[in-house]
């Protein structure tokens, strides 16, 4: 299971908000993505978001709610990836992101989603993000599930 936290920084107002993301290399090129990662023995997946954030962007937070489940279905590797978003309360919202992988993540930086180009945001984290984003402040919508293919041209949203 693969764990990713939503961690935002709050503006004085809704459109100076900005969320945690983290640049990272894969084969298919750099994306900006939620921090997160895969689930270690006996840890539950609140916990794996915490360790997650501060692996790879330096931030200690605290898991909140959760916000969605998953499913990444890629045959050509015949490999899935399942996990969940949590929002993840920064301890310290003064603290800027720093990553202590630099061999995984090129990059951490609080950033307006709106301003990310769509095609360099990783494929669960866009719809992810376009469910969330709206609802940040206010009462958060019902846990919801995602379910995206990669297909030859990119990505495919199944749910």
């Amino acid at each position: 299971m693969v764990a990713s936290g939503l961690v935002l920084r709050r503006g004085r107002t809704p459109e100076q908000d900005r969320l945690l993301l983290v640049r990272q290399s894969r084969a298919s090129g750099e994306r900006w993505e939620c921090p997160g990662g895969g689930q270690e023995p006996g840890e539950l997946l609140e916990q794996t978001v915490v360790r997650e954030v501060d692996e790879e962007a330096g931030i200690q937070t605290v898991a909140g709610p959760l916000v969605c489940s998953y499913l990444l279905v890629r045959p050509s590797v015949r490999r899935n990836s399942v996990g969940a978003f949590f929002v993840a309360e920064p301890v310290d919202d003064g603290v800027d992101p720093l990553t202590r992988v630099p061999d995984e993540i090129t990059e951490a930086a609080y950033l307006d989603p709106a301003d990310v180009p769509a095609e360099q945001l990783g494929p669960v984290t866009s719809v992810v993000i376009a469910r969330w984003w709206p609802h940040r402040r206010g009462q958060p919508p019902e846990p919801f599930h995602v379910a995206v293919q990669r297909i030859d041209s990119g990505y495919r949203r199944l749910v």
